[in-house]
């Protein structure tokens, strides 16, 4: 918890302006737009814990988990934000065409859905994409599964807005859900906030705040940067200074 408030505290003030390298400059502005969606989510789980709604922060958690995870494949991908343009491009395409099955869409949208220049590359789901980086444990996975018990209808919804009373054979009802902070949520907080931190300032051309985020990362016990757990070395980035 504490490395999710130290990290949001870095991005309190925005910079003037952001230099990045030219080699770098596609894959900043793929990665940087989902690596700062995960810290506002991570804020916006910090907020909904202050006031008691700890269960419906669990959704954002996920939400920044999933986000943080993509920028760091993205940054530690040969190709990767092409990659991940292309995937978007094709699900925009394919809402275009399902759209169109009771809707007027102009000539030039429908054109562009066939367009097959949206090939780029092959963007993984997230499995393999977890995988990649723990295809031994799946702990990154299990994590992932576990955040979603509260994006789905689902038995963890369930029991937490439910308290059954042994004694009484009774329920208590639970409107906001159970307050408890489950310790998947606290670690996924800080572990999404230090993952898309790094992402946003080691694209950068100054690189002088990274050793603050490793400084957070090491007190939190959060690998920032997953590049060392990499078990599909081979599809790693080569022409980057990184």
């Amino acid at each position: 918890m504490a490395a999710a408030e130290e990290c949001l505290q870095l991005f309190e003030t925005p910079p003037a302006r952001v230099l990045v390298a030219e080699e770098d400059n596609h894959c900043f502005r793929v990665c940087y737009p989902i690596a700062r969606h995960a810290l506002n989510q991570v804020e916006a789980c910090l907020t909904l814990i202050r006031t008691g709604l700890v269960y419906p922060a669990v959704a954002n958690v996920r939400v920044a988990f999933e986000h943080a995870l993509v920028a760091q494949w993205v940054l530690l991908t040969d190709q990767g934000e092409r990659a991940f343009v292309a995937a978007t491009r094709r699900s925009s395409a394919a809402f275009v065409k399902d759209f169109a099955q009771y809707a007027k869409i102009p000539d030039d949208l429908l054109a562009g859905a066939d367009d097959p220049s949206r090939d780029g590359g092959n963007f993984p789901n997230m499995q393999s994409l977890c995988d990649r980086f723990d295809g031994k444990t799946k702990k990154i996975y299990t994590v992932y599964r576990s955040l979603s018990g509260a994006v789905h209808p689902s038995a963890s919804t369930l029991a937490r807005h439910l308290e059954w009373d042994a004694a009484t054979d009774n329920f208590r009802l639970r409107p906001k859900g159970s307050t408890e902070l489950p310790t998947d949520l606290a670690m996924a907080l800080g572990w999404s906030a230090v993952m898309a931190s790094y992402v946003i300032e080691t694209l950068k051309q100054e690189k002088s705040r990274v050793k603050e985020v490793e400084r957070i990362a090491r007190r939190g016990g959060l690998p920032m940067d997953l590049r060392s757990d990499d078990t599909q070395p081979h599809f790693q980035r080569r022409s980057s200074g990184l």
